[in-house]
């Protein structure tokens, strides 16, 4: 009885190590070589970090899709060059991230140019991590105190440096398309009420149809498409390309577009502005639209596009 109580005590640490059994896998040494890895990439993109601005290093490593495959393919190959079954170890987890780090485009580069992106901010990648590693959500106070309040303070710290009246409200969305849908969104709900929920387009009473310039994103479109407004329903308006117009929206023919819409039965229901068109650069007046929207009670979206902050 000793002598079992004894072999029980010693192996005690085996006995809790095997607790810990999830699969086959010990989860307790699973765990800690997860750890490691990513000790080890980290140190591999803190090394990246710090070589972000150097000239010397291309822009790309340039490779075709199927010598990329082959590439990846090879670290987690077996000694035949088949594909394993097995997961990757953790050497090959890291030779993955070094590879992946190799042959993509360095956007950091003072050698880089793009008219929507360029260099990551450190700051903002250090906000990443720390984002990354608590692993949460902002869907209620209880999982994310911190940033569901952090969030409506810089609501409101927004509502107050753009003037806008008392008790506005707003979002923070994944980017323009999705933040122009929204805007898609909340014009109809402001158009047709609530029976919208219910009843769906039918409670507008006709077909509902928005306007924007012939220069705004696509996502106008695609949000018509998918809230099922249509996007014939959509309709583009001419823009003015002299020096005076600047591309932006022609207001006049916007308004003979509501009005013959209004003639057909149809209920406009807003207008997509754009501050900073995707390819011409064009600002959309939004003083003058908003005369035009209140005449015929439909929404004004301002999309920020690549302007929004100068506007």
């Amino acid at each position: 009885m000793c002598k079992e109580g004894v072999e029980k005590t010693e192996d005690a640490p085996h006995k809790a190590s095997h607790a810990g059994m999830v699969g086959g896998v010990d989860a307790d040494l699973a765990r800690t070589q997860h750890t490691a890895v990513y000790h080890r990439v980290s140190a591999l993109l803190g090394q990246y970090v710090d070589g972000m601005g150097d000239r010397g290093k291309k822009v790309i490593k340039f490779a075709s899709p199927a010598e990329i495959l082959e590439v990846f393919g090879s670290v987690c190959a077996d000694d035949g060059g088949a594909e394993r079954e097995r997961g990757a170890s953790a050497d090959e987890v890291v030779r993955l991230c070094e590879l992946v780090l190799d042959y993509s485009v360095r956007t950091s580069s003072p050698l880089f140019f793009n008219q929507l992106y360029g260099r990551v901010d450190p700051v903002g990648l250090a906000a990443d991590h720390v984002l990354s590693t608590l692993n949460t959500n902002a869907f209620t106070w209880e999982v994310a105190p911190v940033f569901t309040t952090l969030e409506r303070a810089l609501v409101r710290r927004l509502v107050d440096v753009f003037g806008l009246p008392e008790g506005a409200e707003g979002l923070f969305v994944p980017g323009g398309s999705m933040a122009n849908m929204y805007g898609m969104h909340a014009a109809r709900y402001a158009k047709v009420g609530a029976a919208v929920k219910r009843e769906g387009h039918s409670a507008a009473g006709g077909q509902l149809v928005g306007f924007c310039s012939a220069d705004a994103h696509y996502s106008y479109s695609k949000g018509a498409n998918f809230m099922g407004i249509g996007t014939d329903n959509f309709v583009a308006v001419p823009v003015d390309h002299t020096p005076k117009g600047r591309g932006s929206m022609r207001a006049d023919v916007l308004e003979e577009m509501v009005v013959a819409a209004k003639a057909e039965g149809k209920v406009p229901f807003m207008v997509g502005a754009t501050s900073g068109t995707t390819v011409y650069g064009g600002f959309d007046d939004p003083v003058v639209l908003r005369e035009v929207c209140d005449r015929h009670g439909m929404w004004l979206h301002l999309d920020g596009a690549w302007g929004g902050a100068a506007a």
